[in-house]
């Protein structure tokens, strides 16, 4: 396969235009099965402190009450610290201030839907032909990368935003 410099550079045309009009239908496609296999397949009671964390931040601290998790670190009397970053978090916000509380499943799920939808997209942008780009989508998010946004825990979660947003 010959790759050419001008087809990262967006002078092949409009994406969008042409054989590949069929792929964001196909990638929309892949973030909607595998948001919902990613749910299906996740707990549905996994431990989060990005919560916590996303609370304090809307209260305008950046310490969490101590007693919630085990995981915090202890700095000040009542305060814990969170060892995780604050990036997971942000995306709680939003959802919270409409009154929605989401957990980190459902966010896990949802980055792992949009990741394979981006992986697809990428191979298209790459002009990998579409049977090829849909069978290395498939195989990515069934893999490690799959089981890791279907397990949607504290520590995957991350994992997950940060592979997403380095594919965006």
């Amino acid at each position: 396969m010959t790759v050419r410099v001008d087809t990262f550079t967006g002078a092949t045309g409009s994406f969008l235009a042409g054989r590949n009009a069929s792929t964001p239908a196909v990638a929309a496609l892949f973030a909607i099965v595998f948001t919902i296999a990613f749910l299906v397949l996740g707990p549905s009671d996994q431990q989060d402190v990005h919560d916590d964390l996303a609370r304090a931040f809307m209260e305008g601290r950046l310490w969490v009450p101590w007693g919630s998790h085990w995981e915090l670190v202890t700095i000040e009397s009542q305060r814990a610290w969170s060892p995780f970053p604050p990036v997971p978090a942000l995306p709680y916000i939003p959802l919270f201030a409409i009154g929605v509380t989401p957990t980190v499943t459902v966010f896990s799920s949802l980055f792992g839907g949009a990741g394979a939808a981006l992986i697809f997209l990428i191979a298209r942008r790459m002009e990998v032909p579409l049977r090829t780009a849909i069978w290395l989508t498939l195989g990515v998010a069934g893999s490690t990368y799959g089981w890791v946004a279907a397990s949607g825990n504290l520590w995957f979660y991350p994992e997950v935003l940060g592979t997403s947003l380095a594919l965006a």
